[in-house]
């Protein structure tokens, strides 16, 4: 499994970031894996969205603003495709992909 993070066009100055299986990332306005520092709504390190091999989760982490799925505020919660996160003024659309598998191999 792999998800793609992908900002609402005028959110944010940021491209889409691709994670695999095994990798998370941090997202805030200094000391994270993303730094967007003009976004003043969020905290230093807001949030992290973590992909596991068969799901992928997102925490906030106690971020004075918090963090929003679907418009509703989350603590942890598992992600889905179609998902809208909200952290500061940051709009994420959530999108998960199943791996793909080619014939004959193992």
């Amino acid at each position: 499994m792999w998800i793609s993070l992908r900002p609402q066009a005028g959110t944010g100055n940021w491209q889409e970031v691709v994670l695999s299986a095994g990798e998370a990332i941090t997202i805030g306005r200094s000391d994270a894996d993303l730094t967007i520092p003009h976004d003043l709504l969020l905290s230093r390190r807001h949030v992290r969205v973590t992909c596991y091999r068969t799901y992928a989760v997102v925490h906030d982490l106690h971020s004075t603003n918090g963090t929003f799925l679907n418009g509703r505020r989350v603590y942890h919660s598992r992600l889905q495709t179609g998902d809208v996160m909200c952290a500061g003024l940051q709009l994420i659309f959530v999108t998960l992909h199943e791996d793909a598998t080619v014939c004959g191999t193992s």
